[in-house]
């Protein structure tokens, strides 16, 4: 909300420092040094205490933590935020379908919690196999999520945003 809606940079705290999530642990340090820095240098204001608040959780989770966990941490959520539409199409259509599949794969990464498609694909097919139910995935789909509004685009089939016009690549 401070940064008015830019979902991508704050998705996870490696958006956050904007790191990929298996950056090393001196990089994900001198990523940390650098946002400390310059919020040491910005006017006391919301931002400057909310941002300090993730750099504190950043360093608990990131640096003195264990990278795996925070990661596992963040399946679990998008795990307990599918598992009902992925209960729902085992229900109704006895498997989830190539089209719901891919659904639920922009679902979760729309969600902006930072996550690979594949790490998204890997939750998706444990919940399915957990309810025993089969799975059709079509062609395999690779996303590139918008750096602006955080909608997920497949992979190469556009060079924009369609839905906000904001390059991809």
């Amino acid at each position: 909300a401070l940064r008015h809606g830019d979902r991508t940079s704050t998705a996870s705290l490696w958006g956050f420092l904007g790191v990929p999530p298996d950056a090393p642990p001196t990089r994900i340090a001198a990523a940390y040094e650098a946002v400390a820095a310059a919020n040491a240098r910005r006017a006391h204001d919301r931002e400057k205490t909310v941002t300090a608040d993730l750099l504190a959780m950043v360093r608990a989770r990131l640096l003195e933590g264990d990278p795996a966990a925070y990661t596992a941490g963040l399946l679990a959520d998008a795990a307990e935020e599918l598992r009902p539409a992925i209960e729902e199409h085992v229900l109704l259509d006895g498997e989830v379908t190539a089209v719901a599949f891919e659904g639920l794969m922009r679902q979760a990464l729309a969600a902006g919690r930072g996550l690979s498609a594949a790490q998204i694909r890997s939750v998706i097919l444990d919940i399915a196999r957990e309810l025993g139910a089969p799975v059709s995935t079509g062609a395999t789909v690779d996303f590139v999520v918008c750096p602006s509004c955080g909608r997920p685009e497949p992979a190469g089939a556009a060079r924009v945003c369609r839905y906000c016009d904001t390059d991809l690549y």
